[in-house]
């Protein structure tokens, strides 16, 4: 396990987005304090290369250098579906729901995932991405699913 310490950092992202000769530009600027850092190794089901981690408020899912998704289960990651995927995107879970969990393939493709029995299943929705976020979700009378 390593720890870390940052503080008073801050984080700066500038958007340039140049339309029709318009050029429209958005800042953002953010200061945050970490005051640890944990990480730990976990295991790969075929010890698949990961090439990116997305976690949700309480799941944490994985996409190999193959684009397959995987999900952790207890100390590993475990093959979730053989779709291949080149991005994955995970929130809105919480002690009462679950995470939504949202990807794209390499054609920009949309696909959201659910439960069927124990496995799970990549529908294609409607649309072209070029990239997918998942935001932290509410389940309440003026947010139904």
């Amino acid at each position: 396990m390593r720890s870390a310490s940052l503080s008073k950092s801050l984080i700066s992202l500038r958007i340039t987005r140049r339309t029709s000769g318009l050029v429209a530009s958005w800042s953002l600027q953010a200061a945050f304090s970490i005051s640890r850092f944990n990480s730990r190794k976990v295991r790969v089901a075929g010890s698949a290369p990961i090439v990116q981690v997305a976690s949700g408020g309480v799941s944490v899912w994985a996409l190999a250098s193959n684009g397959n998704p995987y999900v952790l289960k207890g100390k590993s990651f475990a093959l979730a579906n053989n779709i291949s995927l080149s991005q994955i995107a995970v929130g809105g879970g919480n002690a009462s729901q679950a995470d939504e969990v949202w990807a794209l393939n390499s054609s920009g493709s949309i696909y959201r995932a659910h439960k069927s029995g124990t496995s799970w299943v990549f529908s294609q929705v409607a649309g072209f991405l070029d990239g997918i976020v998942v935001g932290p979700g509410y389940q309440d009378t003026c947010h139904p699913r």
